[in-house]
């Protein structure tokens, strides 16, 4: 592959990983339940871009172990590389050879989680403007501390054996499960993994994962009556 093939390719990389942090964050801004099941039809997303209409939706009972199958096949292939490391070895050698400490990033994020909730019952039992617009202020500071933190652990693990994994088995499922409408029905986008790691349509692939992690988001949830 060339210089300039290669070069693509990590760009493509980096900003569907990038969307996919950011979808992730845009979720935690959904305000309700019935805003996602606006958006979710029938167990599918539809969205436009560039005049055409695509859809995302949620993988069927084969596909699901098809991309298991495969997410189970990287892993392994990652796990035999010995430029790959897991999680923990990636935490220890950021600690002892770099002085990030990302135990002491997640505690705090778990403090600041805790700082909040005293906040937010004031807020609920308060009136006074003054007061609610500097509990406010206080809730978002932290917010934005939490959102920092969890972005600079992402990009510091970004690489291990987990991680990569996961970003591999979350494309193939886009790969799978995105549709194009055409004038014969709907068709699928990619015609195999190859096309999807290929497509240098940054604008449509930022949707598909935004809208994909929507659908991910809502069936990782058990549905009620359903055991955990």
């Amino acid at each position: 592959m060339s210089k300039k093939k290669n070069k693509l390719k990590n760009m493509a990389n980096e900003e569907i990983q990038k969307f996919m942090k950011e979808g992730l964050e845009n979720l935690e801004k959904i305000q309700s339940e019935r805003e996602v099941e606006n958006l979710i039809k029938d167990n599918k997303i539809e969205f436009g871009h560039k005049n055409s209409k695509f859809r995302v939706r949620k993988p069927t009972a084969e596909e699901n172990r098809e991309i298991a199958q495969v997410a189970r096949k990287k892993y392994t292939e990652l796990v035999k590389d010995d430029s790959f490391m897991f999680e923990h070895q990636w935490i220890k050698i950021l600690k002892e050879k770099h002085d990030v400490d990302i135990n002491k990033m997640k505690n705090e994020m778990v403090n600041l989680n805790s700082q909040m909730k005293p906040l937010l019952m004031k807020m609920a039992q308060t009136s006074n403007k003054k007061a609610l617009k500097k509990l406010k202020t206080q809730i978002e500071n932290k917010e934005e501390k939490q959102k920092q933190l969890n972005l600079d652990i992402a990009n510091h693990l970004e690489y291990c054996i987990e991680n990569q994994t996961k970003i591999y088995e979350t494309g193939y499922m886009a790969y799978k499960v995105t549709e194009v409408k055409t004038t014969d029905g709907w068709e699928k986008v990619f015609k195999d993994y190859k096309s999807y790691e290929e497509c240098e349509e940054y604008g449509l692939l930022n949707k598909i994962h935004y809208y994909l992690s929507m659908i991910i988001y809502r069936y990782e949830e058990p549905e009620v009556g359903e055991e955990k």
